[in-house]
């Protein structure tokens, strides 16, 4: 069963809570701590303010989006142990506060790409949008961070060496820190029960047949096998004919 939730981005976001919870069927929102650098661990008097906020409107936090991936994790450099164990520190904390879903994001040094916040729609509503003509040629370290929602926490020296530290990196090194990454932070939850939080893997798995039995070399081999003589008999007395 699913539920229904809304974004919300805290005390200064401009549409309040009392506002969320009129939509019809509105059960929880969607919320994070957003005045903590990446990679520091949120305070749990910072999650039970979101927390208790949403219980005063009827409503509930168990969506985080997103705890932010500090760049040393993605880049597998400097304190990125550190950085981890920071990250699974914030999962147990929101954990605690009844958070059941946690969201993330592993972009390199952007987290999204909107190019306009408030598209009208014809029936005065507004939404975001991208358009790529708009993206077009546009080059942060020349023109400036001028995207909606970018982050414009670096300095321009900043951003050049991160942007050099991922080419370095290439994509097969940002997809093997994602796994490393994922596996880290999924070990060692025992404590967590409202989380579930298998570990993964990136590898490529295949399904295998281990010791069959007769029902399953009947179904895998034989049947097949059937069908397609019976087809080749088929076809060769259409062809005498």
């Amino acid at each position: 069963m699913s539920n229904l939730s809304f974004r919300w981005y805290g005390p200064d976001d401009p549409v309040p809570l009392s506002y969320i919870r009129q939509i019809p069927n509105m059960h929880s929102v969607v919320s994070a701590v957003y005045d903590v650098p990446p990679g520091e661990v949120w305070s749990d008097e910072s999650i039970e303010a979101i927390a208790q906020a949403a219980r005063d409107n009827g409503l509930v936090f168990d969506v985080v989006e997103s705890i932010p991936v500090h760049e040393d994790i993605k880049l597998g450099r400097g304190d990125c142990a550190r950085y981890i164990e920071n990250y699974k520190e914030n999962i147990r904390r929101v954990a605690r506060h009844g958070v059941k879903c946690v969201c993330y994001n592993f972009m390199p040094v952007f987290d999204w790409t909107r190019t306009q916040l408030d598209k009208a729609a014809p029936d005065g509503s507004t939404s975001l949008v991208m358009y790529m003509d708009q993206l077009k040629g546009l080059d942060p370290l020349r023109d400036g961070l001028s995207l909606p929602g970018w982050d414009a926490s670096y300095e321009k020296d900043q951003m050049r060496e991160l942007f050099a530290a991922y080419a370095d990196l290439g994509e097969e090194g940002l997809w093997k820190n994602l796994e490393v990454f994922l596996n880290a932070v999924t070990d060692g939850f025992e404590e967590v029960s409202n989380l579930s939080i298998p570990a993964k893997s990136l590898e490529i798995t295949y399904n295998t047949i281990r010791n069959p039995g007769l029902w399953s070399t009947l179904l895998t081999v034989i049947l097949p096998i059937g069908v397609l003589a019976l087809g080749l008999f088929a076809w060769a007395r259409r062809r005498r004919l």
